[in-house]
Parts: structure tokens; sequence; C-alpha cells
């Protein structure tokens, strides 16, 4: 089964976090992430709940309740032991340069991101690709077999 790193861009709609971990869940990729992308997380998911009228510790406490369930629910997605190579691969932007390293380390394949521009391939190791979540969407439906009546 192959690894693909979820950037928080891709984790934040909720809608979306659930398709792609759903997939996870059948089996279809082994999801990873690093401590920074869940932090960026939980930051982005309280500011939301704040947005939307909860006071700051309901916030806090839904989006601390959000990430636990991730690392349950996924308990070897958290890689570690990427920061000695953060900032080592002249990104156009480094601050996301953690998530190719976290890659790296992690062994995935695809880094799954709307962020496509902040990822050139000259920036990436050997064996990463960059795709959206529509293209993965795409390509599971693609490789996506049915044998029930009419599906064809």
């Amino acid at each position: 089964m192959f690894a693909a790193l979820l950037d928080t861009c891709v984790l934040w709609p909720s809608l979306q976090r659930d398709f792609l971990l759903s997939l996870a869940v059948e089996g279809l990729y082994r999801p990873v992430w690093s401590s920074a992308i869940l932090a960026e997380l939980e930051y982005e998911e309280a500011a939301k709940w704040v947005r939307r009228g909860a006071d700051k510790h309901e916030a806090a406490c839904r989006a601390s309740r959000l990430i636990s369930r991730m690392r349950m629910a996924f308990d070897d997605a958290e890689v570690s032991g990427w920061e000695a190579l953060d900032g080592t691969y002249g990104l156009p932007d480094p601050d996301d340069e953690h998530v190719v390293a976290a890659a790296f380390v992690a062994g995935a394949g695809v880094i799954v991101t709307h962020n496509l521009k902040h990822f050139p391939n000259d920036g990436l190791p050997e064996g990463i690709a960059v795709l959206t979540p529509s293209q993965v969407r795409r390509e599971h439906r693609r490789t996506q077999s049915c044998s029930c009546v009419g599906c064809h």
C-alpha cells in the first residue's frame, strides 16, 4: 500500500478531509502527516469555530478533539524525524519545506495538496509526485471496479 502525505490545505475543508480519509479507511492508501501539519490544522479548525460563534475555549476543545480522533484512527500516520530535512529543498515557499521533508521520511509517493505551485518538480525528491484532491478522486474513480448491473 502506498503512502500519501496530506497537506493541511486538503485536511481543513471537512468534506474533503472525510473523503480522503474514507479512501484510507478502505485501504486504498496509507495517509501520513507531520506534527506541524496537525498543529496547523488544529489552529485553522479552532479559528473556524470562533468565526462561527464558538468561544475560544470551546473552539480549541473541538479542534483538539478532531486531532485526537485523527491520531487514534490513523495511529501510524504521524511522521517523526523530518525536522532535520526542513529547509533543505529550496521550495518557493519556505513554510512548505516541512511537507516535503515529512513525505520523504515517510516514504510517501504522493503529496496531496491544492498548492501545486509551491511544490515544483525540481524541488521534490525523486519518487514523490504532487496531486490535488480532484486528481486523487479521478484516479480513484478510474481504478474503481464495479460489478453491479448497469454500472458501466
